[in-house]
Protein backbone atom coordinates (compact mmCIF):
# COMPACT_ATOMS: atom_id res chain seq x y z
CA UNK A 1 0.00 0.00 0.00
CA UNK A 2 1.28 3.47 -0.91
CA UNK A 3 2.51 5.45 1.33
CA UNK A 4 -0.22 8.62 2.27
CA UNK A 5 0.03 11.25 4.73
CA UNK A 6 -3.49 12.07 5.21
CA UNK A 7 -4.23 8.28 5.17
CA UNK A 8 -6.20 7.69 8.46
CA UNK A 9 -7.99 11.50 8.57
CA UNK A 10 -8.86 10.10 4.97
CA UNK A 11 -10.20 6.88 6.18
CA UNK A 12 -11.99 8.47 9.45
CA UNK A 13 -13.76 11.14 6.57
CA UNK A 14 -14.67 7.91 4.74
CA UNK A 15 -16.18 6.03 7.87
CA UNK A 16 -18.10 9.60 8.87
CA UNK A 17 -19.89 9.57 5.49
CA UNK A 18 -20.75 6.49 5.25
CA UNK A 19 -22.84 6.87 8.61
CA UNK A 20 -24.38 10.28 7.51
CA UNK A 21 -25.46 8.17 3.96
CA UNK A 22 -26.80 5.27 5.62
CA UNK A 23 -28.47 7.17 8.64
CA UNK A 24 -26.60 5.37 11.57
CA UNK A 25 -26.59 6.02 14.86
CA UNK A 26 -22.59 5.22 14.88
CA UNK A 27 -20.17 2.14 13.71
CA UNK A 28 -16.53 1.19 14.92
CA UNK A 29 -14.25 -0.38 12.02
CA UNK A 30 -10.98 -1.54 12.72
CA UNK A 31 -9.11 -2.35 9.58
CA UNK A 32 -5.49 -4.16 8.68
CA UNK A 33 -3.82 -5.69 5.75
CA UNK A 34 -1.08 -8.07 5.66
CA UNK A 35 1.86 -6.96 3.29
CA UNK A 36 5.56 -6.40 4.15
CA UNK A 37 4.25 -3.44 5.83
CA UNK A 38 1.17 -4.66 7.87
CA UNK A 39 -1.04 -1.36 7.82
CA UNK A 40 -3.86 -1.33 10.69
CA UNK A 41 -6.27 1.08 11.19
CA UNK A 42 -9.36 1.85 13.78
CA UNK A 43 -11.83 4.18 13.81
CA UNK A 44 -15.40 4.94 15.07
CA UNK A 45 -18.28 7.36 14.37
CA UNK A 46 -21.47 8.86 15.79
CA UNK A 47 -22.35 7.91 18.90
CA UNK A 48 -19.52 5.16 19.18
CA UNK A 49 -15.94 5.02 20.36
CA UNK A 50 -13.13 3.07 18.91
CA UNK A 51 -12.85 0.88 22.36
CA UNK A 52 -16.61 0.37 23.25
CA UNK A 53 -18.06 -2.89 23.37
CA UNK A 54 -20.57 -4.37 21.34
CA UNK A 55 -22.50 -7.17 21.20
CA UNK A 56 -20.60 -9.78 18.64
CA UNK A 57 -24.00 -11.32 17.61
CA UNK A 58 -23.40 -14.38 15.24
CA UNK A 59 -19.64 -13.02 14.68
CA UNK A 60 -19.53 -15.26 17.96
CA UNK A 61 -20.13 -18.57 15.25
CA UNK A 62 -16.85 -18.30 14.33
CA UNK A 63 -15.05 -18.73 17.86
CA UNK A 64 -17.62 -22.05 18.51
CA UNK A 65 -16.19 -23.32 14.67
CA UNK A 66 -12.71 -22.71 15.85
CA UNK A 67 -13.22 -24.61 18.99
CA UNK A 68 -14.39 -27.83 17.15
CA UNK A 69 -11.89 -27.31 14.29
CA UNK A 70 -9.17 -27.26 17.69
CA UNK A 71 -11.54 -30.52 18.93
CA UNK A 72 -11.37 -31.78 15.92
CA UNK A 73 -7.08 -31.47 15.73
CA UNK A 74 -6.90 -32.88 18.71
CA UNK A 75 -8.68 -36.14 18.31
CA UNK A 76 -11.51 -35.63 20.39
CA UNK A 77 -14.00 -35.28 17.72
CA UNK A 78 -14.93 -36.39 14.22
CA UNK A 79 -17.44 -33.98 11.87
CA UNK A 80 -19.69 -36.81 11.40
CA UNK A 81 -20.24 -38.28 14.53
CA UNK A 82 -24.11 -37.77 15.36
CA UNK A 83 -25.38 -35.36 17.87
CA UNK A 84 -27.72 -38.16 19.68
CA UNK A 85 -24.61 -39.28 21.02
CA UNK A 86 -24.06 -35.81 22.91
CA UNK A 87 -27.52 -34.93 23.85
CA UNK A 88 -30.28 -35.69 26.20
CA UNK A 89 -32.18 -38.36 24.87
CA UNK A 90 -35.54 -36.45 25.52
CA UNK A 91 -34.08 -33.66 23.01
CA UNK A 92 -33.25 -35.87 20.21
CA UNK A 93 -36.47 -37.81 19.94
CA UNK A 94 -39.02 -36.22 18.05
CA UNK A 95 -36.58 -33.20 16.86
CA UNK A 96 -36.50 -33.76 12.81
CA UNK A 97 -39.73 -34.98 11.20
CA UNK A 98 -39.58 -34.11 8.08
CA UNK A 99 -42.34 -35.81 4.99
CA UNK A 100 -43.55 -38.18 7.96
CA UNK A 101 -40.07 -39.82 8.49
CA UNK A 102 -37.59 -39.64 11.41
CA UNK A 103 -34.29 -38.56 10.64
CA UNK A 104 -33.58 -37.09 14.43
CA UNK A 105 -30.97 -39.52 14.67
CA UNK A 106 -29.14 -38.67 11.30
CA UNK A 107 -28.18 -35.03 11.92
CA UNK A 108 -24.06 -34.73 12.73
CA UNK A 109 -21.84 -32.11 13.82
CA UNK A 110 -21.13 -31.22 10.44
CA UNK A 111 -24.55 -30.87 9.69
CA UNK A 112 -25.02 -28.49 12.32
CA UNK A 113 -21.85 -26.40 11.27
CA UNK A 114 -22.84 -26.14 7.99
CA UNK A 115 -26.70 -25.36 8.20
CA UNK A 116 -27.43 -28.60 6.24
CA UNK A 117 -29.21 -30.19 9.33
CA UNK A 118 -32.57 -28.93 7.57
CA UNK A 119 -34.24 -27.83 11.39
CA UNK A 120 -36.29 -25.11 11.48
CA UNK A 121 -34.99 -21.59 12.92
CA UNK A 122 -36.36 -20.98 15.90
CA UNK A 123 -35.53 -17.18 16.28
CA UNK A 124 -37.56 -16.80 12.76
CA UNK A 125 -40.23 -18.51 13.09
CA UNK A 126 -43.32 -17.35 13.44
CA UNK A 127 -45.48 -18.27 16.60
CA UNK A 128 -49.24 -18.36 17.23
CA UNK A 129 -49.36 -14.74 17.94
CA UNK A 130 -47.95 -13.42 14.66
CA UNK A 131 -44.65 -12.69 15.54
CA UNK A 132 -41.50 -14.55 15.76
CA UNK A 133 -39.26 -13.92 18.38
CA UNK A 134 -36.83 -11.46 16.11
CA UNK A 135 -39.89 -9.60 15.62
CA UNK A 136 -40.35 -9.06 19.39
CA UNK A 137 -37.13 -8.48 19.89
CA UNK A 138 -37.06 -5.95 17.38
CA UNK A 139 -40.14 -4.04 18.77
CA UNK A 140 -38.14 -3.72 22.32
CA UNK A 141 -39.88 -6.66 23.95
CA UNK A 142 -37.67 -8.63 25.91
CA UNK A 143 -37.92 -12.05 26.68
CA UNK A 144 -35.60 -14.83 28.40
CA UNK A 145 -35.37 -18.34 26.70
CA UNK A 146 -33.87 -21.59 27.96
CA UNK A 147 -32.02 -23.72 25.53
CA UNK A 148 -34.92 -26.88 26.75
CA UNK A 149 -37.46 -24.23 25.51
CA UNK A 150 -35.43 -23.80 22.25
CA UNK A 151 -35.77 -27.75 21.46
CA UNK A 152 -39.28 -27.47 22.05
CA UNK A 153 -40.15 -24.84 20.21
CA UNK A 154 -37.58 -26.48 17.06
CA UNK A 155 -39.63 -29.90 17.84
CA UNK A 156 -43.25 -27.76 16.73
CA UNK A 157 -41.95 -26.15 13.76
CA UNK A 158 -41.18 -28.11 10.22
CA UNK A 159 -37.90 -29.20 8.84
CA UNK A 160 -36.81 -27.77 5.27
CA UNK A 161 -35.02 -30.87 4.44
CA UNK A 162 -33.59 -34.25 5.52
CA UNK A 163 -29.85 -33.81 7.36
CA UNK A 164 -27.02 -33.34 4.57
CA UNK A 165 -29.27 -33.37 1.58
CA UNK A 166 -27.09 -32.36 -1.58
CA UNK A 167 -27.45 -28.92 -2.22
CA UNK A 168 -29.02 -27.60 0.20
CA UNK A 169 -28.56 -25.38 3.01
CA UNK A 170 -31.18 -23.27 4.90
CA UNK A 171 -29.45 -21.12 7.89
CA UNK A 172 -31.05 -22.13 11.76
CA UNK A 173 -29.96 -20.51 14.50
CA UNK A 174 -31.34 -23.69 16.27
CA UNK A 175 -27.85 -25.46 14.46
CA UNK A 176 -25.37 -23.92 16.55
CA UNK A 177 -27.59 -23.53 19.93
CA UNK A 178 -27.74 -27.33 19.45
CA UNK A 179 -24.33 -27.32 18.85
CA UNK A 180 -22.83 -25.37 21.84
CA UNK A 181 -24.05 -28.89 24.34
CA UNK A 182 -22.45 -31.00 21.79
CA UNK A 183 -18.96 -29.47 22.02
CA UNK A 184 -19.59 -29.18 25.60
CA UNK A 185 -19.83 -32.67 26.44
CA UNK A 186 -17.23 -33.83 24.26
CA UNK A 187 -14.87 -31.18 26.00
CA UNK A 188 -16.36 -31.73 29.71
CA UNK A 189 -15.92 -27.98 30.15
CA UNK A 190 -18.10 -24.93 29.51
CA UNK A 191 -17.93 -23.33 25.89
CA UNK A 192 -17.08 -20.05 27.34
CA UNK A 193 -13.73 -21.70 29.04
CA UNK A 194 -12.55 -23.29 26.22
CA UNK A 195 -12.86 -20.20 24.37
CA UNK A 196 -10.92 -18.42 27.20
CA UNK A 197 -8.40 -21.23 27.76
CA UNK A 198 -8.09 -21.67 23.67
CA UNK A 199 -8.28 -18.27 22.11
CA UNK A 200 -8.48 -15.25 24.50
CA UNK A 201 -5.01 -16.78 26.12
CA UNK A 202 -2.99 -18.09 23.79
CA UNK A 203 -3.78 -14.68 21.91
CA UNK A 204 -3.51 -12.09 24.38
CA UNK A 205 -6.77 -10.81 24.27
CA UNK A 206 -8.51 -9.48 27.54
CA UNK A 207 -11.64 -7.46 26.32
CA UNK A 208 -14.26 -9.98 24.97
CA UNK A 209 -16.51 -12.11 27.50
CA UNK A 210 -20.04 -13.77 27.40
CA UNK A 211 -23.08 -11.45 28.40
CA UNK A 212 -24.54 -13.44 31.32
CA UNK A 213 -25.24 -10.73 33.68
CA UNK A 214 -28.72 -8.75 33.12
CA UNK A 215 -28.11 -6.11 34.72
CA UNK A 216 -24.76 -5.14 32.82
CA UNK A 217 -24.53 -2.42 30.69
CA UNK A 218 -21.63 -2.21 29.74
CA UNK A 219 -22.08 -3.14 25.81
CA UNK A 220 -23.75 -0.83 23.82
CA UNK A 221 -26.94 -0.52 22.79
CA UNK A 222 -28.03 -1.84 19.05
CA UNK A 223 -30.69 -0.05 17.01
CA UNK A 224 -33.52 -0.86 15.14
CA UNK A 225 -34.20 1.97 13.03
CA UNK A 226 -34.01 4.66 15.53
CA UNK A 227 -34.47 3.20 18.94
CA UNK A 228 -32.15 1.50 21.26
CA UNK A 229 -32.82 -2.05 22.03
CA UNK A 230 -32.38 -2.52 25.50
CA UNK A 231 -33.15 -6.55 25.54
CA UNK A 232 -31.06 -7.87 28.21
CA UNK A 233 -32.75 -11.26 29.12
CA UNK A 234 -32.71 -11.87 25.29
CA UNK A 235 -28.74 -11.56 25.02
CA UNK A 236 -28.00 -13.68 28.04
CA UNK A 237 -30.39 -16.47 26.69
CA UNK A 238 -28.31 -16.59 23.24
CA UNK A 239 -25.88 -17.58 24.69
CA UNK A 240 -22.52 -18.40 23.64
CA UNK A 241 -24.24 -18.39 20.28
CA UNK A 242 -25.09 -14.61 19.86
CA UNK A 243 -24.58 -13.11 24.03
CA UNK A 244 -20.97 -12.67 23.65
CA UNK A 245 -19.14 -9.03 23.92
CA UNK A 246 -16.23 -7.88 23.04
CA UNK A 247 -14.14 -4.75 21.48
CA UNK A 248 -13.37 -4.15 17.61
CA UNK A 249 -9.68 -4.65 18.48
CA UNK A 250 -10.10 -8.10 20.03
CA UNK A 251 -12.05 -9.30 17.35
CA UNK A 252 -9.69 -8.48 14.57
CA UNK A 253 -7.18 -10.27 16.85
CA UNK A 254 -9.19 -13.46 17.02
CA UNK A 255 -10.09 -13.08 13.10
CA UNK A 256 -6.61 -12.99 11.96
CA UNK A 257 -5.57 -15.84 14.05
CA UNK A 258 -8.84 -17.55 12.72
CA UNK A 259 -6.84 -16.75 9.40
CA UNK A 260 -3.65 -17.41 9.84
CA UNK A 261 -3.49 -20.87 11.30
CA UNK A 262 -2.77 -20.04 15.34
CA UNK A 263 -6.29 -21.57 16.10
CA UNK A 264 -6.43 -25.02 13.94
CA UNK A 265 -4.15 -26.02 11.07
CA UNK A 266 -4.19 -24.28 8.14
CA UNK A 267 -5.13 -26.93 6.08
CA UNK A 268 -8.77 -26.88 7.29
CA UNK A 269 -9.50 -23.69 5.22
CA UNK A 270 -10.08 -24.70 2.21
CA UNK A 271 -12.59 -27.64 3.50
CA UNK A 272 -14.66 -24.80 5.43
CA UNK A 273 -14.74 -22.83 2.27
CA UNK A 274 -16.63 -25.64 0.41
CA UNK A 275 -19.44 -22.77 -0.27
CA UNK A 276 -23.73 -24.03 -0.50
CA UNK A 277 -25.31 -21.26 -2.18
CA UNK A 278 -28.21 -19.27 0.36
CA UNK A 279 -29.35 -16.96 -2.46
CA UNK A 280 -28.57 -13.18 -3.22
CA UNK A 281 -24.86 -13.59 -3.63
CA UNK A 282 -24.42 -15.09 0.28
CA UNK A 283 -22.95 -18.32 0.87
CA UNK A 284 -22.02 -20.75 3.59
CA UNK A 285 -19.05 -23.16 4.62
CA UNK A 286 -18.09 -25.07 7.39
CA UNK A 287 -19.31 -22.74 10.40
CA UNK A 288 -18.31 -19.57 8.22
CA UNK A 289 -20.13 -17.60 5.48
CA UNK A 290 -19.11 -15.52 2.21
CA UNK A 291 -20.60 -12.56 0.25
CA UNK A 292 -20.65 -12.28 -3.65
CA UNK A 293 -21.91 -9.36 -5.05
CA UNK A 294 -24.57 -10.32 -7.40
CA UNK A 295 -24.49 -9.69 -11.17
CA UNK A 296 -20.40 -10.56 -11.23
CA UNK A 297 -19.17 -12.55 -13.53
CA UNK A 298 -18.73 -16.56 -12.37
CA UNK A 299 -16.23 -16.84 -9.78
CA UNK A 300 -14.06 -18.97 -10.53
CA UNK A 301 -11.39 -18.34 -7.49
CA UNK A 302 -12.84 -18.18 -3.97
CA UNK A 303 -10.36 -15.56 -2.75
CA UNK A 304 -12.50 -13.20 -4.45
CA UNK A 305 -15.28 -13.13 -1.81
CA UNK A 306 -16.13 -11.43 1.24
CA UNK A 307 -15.60 -14.40 4.26
CA UNK A 308 -16.35 -14.27 7.84
CA UNK A 309 -19.81 -13.48 9.80
CA UNK A 310 -22.23 -10.75 10.55
CA UNK A 311 -24.75 -10.81 13.21
CA UNK A 312 -27.97 -9.39 13.66
CA UNK A 313 -26.56 -6.72 16.00
CA UNK A 314 -24.93 -5.34 13.09
CA UNK A 315 -21.29 -6.63 14.34
CA UNK A 316 -19.13 -8.04 11.02
CA UNK A 317 -15.88 -10.14 10.93
CA UNK A 318 -14.80 -10.05 7.37
CA UNK A 319 -11.89 -11.15 5.65
CA UNK A 320 -10.75 -10.41 1.48
CA UNK A 321 -8.42 -12.90 0.83
CA UNK A 322 -7.55 -11.35 -2.30
CA UNK A 323 -6.56 -7.95 -1.09
CA UNK A 324 -5.46 -9.62 2.16
CA UNK A 325 -7.89 -7.27 4.08
CA UNK A 326 -9.46 -7.46 7.40
CA UNK A 327 -12.28 -5.70 8.98
CA UNK A 328 -14.13 -6.23 12.15
CA UNK A 329 -16.52 -3.56 13.88
CA UNK A 330 -19.87 -2.57 14.05
CA UNK A 331 -22.78 -0.78 12.19
CA UNK A 332 -24.93 -0.71 15.29
CA UNK A 333 -27.78 -1.71 13.28
CA UNK A 334 -30.62 -4.60 13.46
CA UNK A 335 -31.71 -3.65 9.38
CA UNK A 336 -30.81 -3.87 6.69
CA UNK A 337 -28.57 -6.17 7.56
CA UNK A 338 -26.68 -5.79 4.13
CA UNK A 339 -25.19 -2.89 6.24
CA UNK A 340 -21.77 -4.22 6.91
CA UNK A 341 -21.38 -5.40 3.57
CA UNK A 342 -21.68 -1.90 1.97
CA UNK A 343 -19.49 -0.67 4.66
CA UNK A 344 -16.93 -2.87 3.56
CA UNK A 345 -16.48 -2.54 0.19
CA UNK A 346 -17.15 1.16 0.66
CA UNK A 347 -13.49 1.53 2.57
CA UNK A 348 -11.68 -1.54 0.05
CA UNK A 349 -12.86 0.65 -3.38
CA UNK A 350 -11.12 3.40 -1.43
CA UNK A 351 -7.93 1.49 -0.61
CA UNK A 352 -8.18 0.35 -3.75
CA UNK A 353 -7.99 3.53 -5.12
CA UNK A 354 -4.28 4.37 -2.63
Amino acid sequence: MKARPNLASDLQQCLNTFILDTGLHGAILNIHKDSLEPFDWMGASGNLKMETPYFYTSVAKLHITAIALKLRVRGKLDLDWKISSFLPETWVEGLHFYKNKDFSQAISIRHLLTHSSGLPDYFQHTFNDGKSLLNRLKSGEDQGWSLEQVVEWIKKMKPKFPPGEKGQVFYSDSNFQLLVPVLEEISGKPLEKMIQELHDQPLGTSDRYLYADPKDRTPSLFYHDKTPLLIPKAMKSFGPDGGMVGTAKACMTFLKAFFHGQLFPQEYLPEIQQWNAMGNGHYYGLGIASFRPVGLSRLVNPSHRIIGHAGMSGAFAYYLPERRLFFTGTVNQVQPPTLPIKLVQKMTRFLDKL
